[in-house]
């Protein structure tokens, strides 16, 4: 991703870009090892929400709401359609998996 193309999607400012942009390397490189170990392969979801990412207004993530009374399991997971579009990477990736 570009850096102004993320901030204008998310409304994150300078400083908070590069911060999330290392979460989510760190957390798939930590799904990936996991996966590694339990004998599975991770499939990168990648660009594959274009459009749709957390904080657009036609997102397929649930909000995250900064709220500490609001408790929300789904917070930061997939929508439906962001569930679709996974398995649509996953099913695209087994097509061609060695």
């Amino acid at each position: 991703y570009e850096f102004e193309l993320i901030r204008q999607k998310t409304g994150l400012g300078e400083a908070e870009v590069p911060a999330a942009l290392g979460f989510i390397g760190r957390l798939n490189a930590t799904l990936a090892a996991a996966a590694g170990r339990a004998g599975a392969e991770f499939v990168p979801i990648g660009d594959g929400f274009d459009g749709h990412e957390l904080c657009t207004s036609s997102s397929w993530v649930f909000p995250v709401l900064l709220n500490p009374f609001s408790i929300n399991p789904q917070q930061a997971h997939p929508r439906p359609p962001g569930q679709a579009a996974m398995a649509r990477r996953v099913a695209a990736y087994l097509e061609v998996a060695p």
